[in-house]
C-alpha cells in the first residue's frame, strides 16, 4: 500500500501570508498532506483557492512579501524552511521540477527550444557540448516531438501549445526528479491534446518512479491520473482521501458541487441542458466570512456553520477526511 511508503514530502499546518496595503492576505491555512514515492496526488479546487501557491512554496518561488510557516515542510527529511539558498537551488529543478500553468509564456521567447533545454542541461550535469545536445535531443524524443534536432533550433512562438507543453515537460524531467509538479498542465489545450499530454505524463511516472502533484480545476482529470485527492477551498483542505472514496462517497458539499458540474452522458444528449454550478465566488482574502469559509455558498448551512469554522474528521481508518460540521447532509443529493 501506498501509505506504508517512506514519505518523500510532507507538509503539516502549512500557512502562507501576503503583506499588502489591505493587511495581510492569509492564501493558505493549516494545509497538511504528504506526497509517497511513484503516486499522483491531485489537488484540486477553483481558482483563488490557493493550489498553485502552495506548489510555489514547495519550490521556493514565492515573491518576498510571502510568509511561510509550517510545523513540518520536509522533502526526503530535509527541511524546506531551513536550507540555505544553495541547499534550495540544489534540490530545486533536479530533485523537484515543476511544469507551469502556461507553457507559451513560461518558455523565454527570447531563446531557441534547445538553448533553454541544453542550459537546464549544463547546470545540473555539464559535459561536452556534443553530450549535452545529444541529451537534449534523446529529452525531446522521449517527451513525443518529432524531429527533435530540427526543434532544438525553434523559437517558442514557432511552436504549437501541446509543443510547448511537451518542451515544458522535457525540461523537467532532465534531472530525473524524484517529485514532478503539474501545475494545471492541460490548460488551454483542446481534448486530444490534453489526453495526450496526460498519457505522456503517466508514462514518464512510470519510467522514472517519479510521485507528481497534480494540481487542477478539473477534477475529472484527479480522477483520471491520481490515487489520492486533496480537495481545497479558500486555501483549506475541505475533503481528502483516496480517490475512489472520495469521488464515491463524498462527505463535503463543496466536492459534491464540483463533481455535479461535470459534464455527464445526458448532458451531451441534451444539448442545450444547462450544467449545475455552485453560486457565489471564492471569499476575498481580505474580508473572510466567519465560521466555515464555504457557509455562504452551501446549501446545507447552519448557524454552526457561521459560527465555527469545523475541525477535520476522519472517515475510513484516517485515510478519508472531511471539514464540514454536517459531513452526511450532501448524500443527500447523490
Amino acid at each position: 500500500m501506498i501509505l506504508e511508503k517512506e514519505v518523500l514530502l510532507k507538509v503539516e499546518n502549512l500557512n502562507i501570508s501576503f503583506e499588502s496595503m489591505r493587511g495581510d492576505l492569509h492564501a493558505v491555512r493549516d494545509l497538511s498532506f504528504e506526497v509517497y514515492p511513484g503516486e499522483t496526488l491531485g489537488i484540486v479546487g477553483e481558482s483563488g483557492c490557493g493550489k498553485s501557491i502552495t506548489s510555489l512554496a514547495i519550490m521556493d518561488l514565492l515573491p518576498a512579501t510571502a510568509k511561510v510557516d509550517a510545523s513540518h515542510f520536509y522533502f526526503k527529511n530535509q527541511n524546506l524552511l531551513t536550507m540555505n539558498e544553495k541547499e534550495k537551488a540544489k534540490i530545486r529543478g533536479s530533485e523537484i521540477a515543476m511544469i507551469f500553468q502556461d507553457p507559451m509564456t513560461s518558455l523565454n521567447p527570447s531563446f531557441t527550444v534547445g538553448y533553454q533545454l541544453m542550459e537546464t542541461i549544463k547546470l545540473h550535469f555539464g559535459g561536452s557540448k556534443i553530450q549535452i545536445k545529444e541529451k537534449a535531443i534523446h529529452l525531446l524524443t522521449q517527451v513525443g516531438i518529432p524531429s527533435a534536432e530540427t526543434r532544438l533550433k525553434s523559437y517558442p512562438h514557432q511552436l504549437s501549445g501541446g509543443m510547448s507543453q511537451r518542451v515544458m515537460i522535457a525540461i523537467a524531467i532532465a534531472c530525473k526528479p524524484k517529485l514532478l509538479i503539474a501545475d494545471e498542465p492541460t490548460t488551454a489545450l483542446d481534448v486530444t491534446i490534453q489526453a495526450q499530454i496526460l498519457s505522456l505524463l503517466n508514462d514518464l511516472q512510470k519510467e522514472y518512479n517519479m510521485a507528481i502533484i497534480l494540481i487542477t480545476h478539473d477534477i475529472a482529470v484527479v480522477a483520471q491520473m491520481a490515487e489520492r485527492i486533496l480537495v481545497m477551498y479558500s486555501g483549506e483542505c475541505v475533503e481528502a482521501g483516496l480517490i475512489k472514496e472520495v469521488i464515491n462517497n463524498r462527505k463535503h458539499p463543496y466536492t459534491e458541487g464540483l463533481l455535479a458540474s461535470l459534464p455527464s452522458s445526458q448532458n451531451s444528449r441534451q444539448h442545450r441542458a444547462k450544467l449545475p454550478s455552485i453560486p457565489g465566488l471564492v471569499p476575498d482574502l481580505a474580508n473572510r466570512p466567519s465560521g466555515c469559509q464555504f457557509n455562504p455558498r452551501c446549501k446545507y448551512t447552519a448557524n454552526i456553520c457561521k459560527e465555527n469554522n469545523p475541525d477535520h474528521i476522519s472517515f475510513d481508518s484516517n485515510n478519508h477526511i472531511v471539514k464540514c460540521h454536517t459531513p452526511l447532509a450532501n448524500q443527500e443529493a447523490t
